[in-house]
């Protein structure tokens, strides 16, 4: 439906849209990466932090994440998102947390772009673009997760300019621009691999639907070798995507902490069970009590896709089945990942978004102005109480004993030495605050992963083994005393042994449940 009171409405309100957001999530960039998931992004910033800014082309293939000891390298996605922040923020002198959050919003924003081009080459109008743009934007799960430093919008942009690119080749089979999607998808898959699953399947599906709605019809032959052409570009994506997982396994495994994070040792973890696939707590807990709220609201919103359903022609049926598809497959591919993490989402839930606008694109055909803009405040609204009652709140932490940790090993210790944590997982939010290269001993045993012991009690034994040049200033322990600690007793009674051995420390400090043991100040040679 075009609004014939103003044809202008929509994108200025769109416009308006972005702006608030935008303020928003730059308000919220100087906060320290202490909300959801700040492990994985105190990671991810870790990462950026350490990258090798001197030598780009080492610092994309070797870089490193100090958290288990020389080589320091436990090398997951290909560090495009990493190395952009690295880059800004040593340019602008703006810090590498804000710098990080604001370009991971950049990235959703930059979405748009594709977004539009695709909706364009499936003939859809461009209220349907705009509908699908305000409930992306003010969705929970996007409006939070694409301000904290991680690597998801990074990959769904790069996937979105496969999945648009690729459309717009196969209008004008451009030799070109077949390429230029083939960078994008391995780009994609290169930056986060399970992010790119869904678009691999879609583009096969959104040129059927190019095909289905054009005036001009391909030949048999034509649309043969298309559909093989594409599974050759995807072939090329995942084989890339591929070696880089060889590159990467064999960098952790130069590291007897980090050998067990290989590619085949994390297996399970990512798609876990097929029992999974089928519990209550998959589609009851996470399908209809977390995903489907975060995303579009409130489950009640699926409605309005079903009766959208209802009204659509049969060209819009196809592709509301087909998002409805796309949108669930990548929970039932790597379900455990789902269960566990709560940002995982973020790489398929613009699916489900984008069926509820097409769905209201379809209302608003048959519909009275007023109803329309009933039918899409009421979307907005309870995306917005969604987003207050579940994420807003973490949007203001700003107090954490991991900032006092670090900061105060920052502060005393020397700058070129490293640190030993242990029972804090494997969480890098100490080493990253105090800037210090790390060795973690995990406090989990068994479990997904399968844990050599004596990797963990070698390297309490004669933590200098994993440090190189650099000397232990200090440890730190999660748990106030080695009762509290909730590591394993081999490794508590390690942790004891160590600390005895260092001698009595310059200063022993207390943050709440963190002890820390300091060895060294600066400008010392030690105890």
């Amino acid at each position: 439906m075009e609004i014939k009171e103003s044809k202008y409405l929509l994108p200025v309100v769109l416009i308006l849209a972005i702006g608030a957001v935008m303020i928003f999530w730059i308000q919220s960039a100087w906060s320290p990466l202490i909300d959801y998931f700040s492990f994985r992004q105190c990671q991810t910033a870790m990462t950026a932090l350490w990258f090798d800014l001197e030598n780009p082309l080492r610092g994309l293939f070797f870089y490193e994440t100090p958290e288990f000891g020389e080589p320091w390298a436990i090398p997951f996605e290909f560090p495009i998102y990493q190395a952009i922040v690295a880059f800004l923020s040593h340019l602008t002198g703006v810090e590498i947390t804000a710098i990080g959050r604001m370009t991971s919003a950049a990235f959703l924003l930059a979405s748009l772009v594709p977004i539009y081009s695709l909706f364009k080459s499936l003939n859809f109008q461009l209220n349907t673009f705009l509908f699908s743009s305000f409930f992306l934007l003010s969705s929970p799960l996007y409006l939070y997760w694409s301000r904290t430093f991680m690597i998801e919008s990074t990959a769904v942009f790069f996937g979105f300019c496969f999945l648009s690119i690729l459309c717009l080749a196969f209008k004008k089979w451009s030799s070109l621009l077949f390429l230029v999607a083939l960078i994008c998808g391995i780009l994609c898959a290169l930056v986060k691999v399970t992010t790119f699953p869904s678009f691999a399947l879609a583009a096969g599906l959104a040129v059927i639907a190019i095909e289905l709605k054009s005036s001009k019809r391909m030949s048999r032959g034509k649309m043969l070798a298309g559909m093989i052409l594409i599974f050759l570009m995807v072939f090329l994506c995942v084989f890339v995507a591929f070696l880089w997982t060889k590159h990467a396994d064999g960098l952790k495994s130069l590291n007897p902490i980090s050998a067990h994070l290989v590619s085949d040792s994390l297996s399970k973890w990512n798609y876990g069970t097929l029992d999974q696939r089928f519990t209550k707590t998959f589609w009851g807990s996470l399908v209809w009590g977390r995903v489907i709220p975060e995303a579009i609201g409130m489950q009640l919103c699926t409605i309005v896709i079903l009766i959208g359903f209802i009204f659509a022609r049969s060209y819009e049926r196809i592709v509301l089945v087909c998002l409805l598809g796309l949108f669930l497959f990548p929970l039932l591919l790597f379900t455990n990942l789902h269960l566990v993490h709560r940002y995982y989402q973020y790489a398929n839930s613009f699916w489900l978004i984008l069926a509820l606008g097409v769905a209201v694109g379809v209302l608003a055909e048959c519909a009275r102005p007023w109803a329309t803009a009933m039918i899409v405040s009421t979307i907005l609204f309870s995306q917005i109480q969604t987003f207050a009652v579940r994420y807003y709140h973490a949007t203001k932490w700003s107090q954490s004993a991991v900032l006092e940790v670090g900061a105060t090993i920052d502060k005393e210790t020397p700058t070129h030495s490293a640190i030993l944590v242990a029972g804090d997982d494997w969480s890098p939010e100490v080493a990253f605050y105090s800037q210090r290269k790390a060795i973690y001993i995990p406090n989990w045993k068994g479990g997904y992963f399968e844990v050599d012991e004596k990797v963990f009690l070698q390297a309490l034994a004669d933590p200098q083994t994993l440090l190189g040049d650099l000397p232990l200033s200090a440890i730190v322990v999660r748990g106030k005393d080695f009762e509290a600690s909730s590591l394993p007793p081999e490794r508590r009674v390690a942790v004891h042994e160590l600390i005895d051995r260092m001698g009595e420390p310059l200063e022993r400090k207390t943050f709440e449940d963190y002890v820390v043991y300091i060895y060294q100040r600066k400008n010392s040679t030690g105890p």
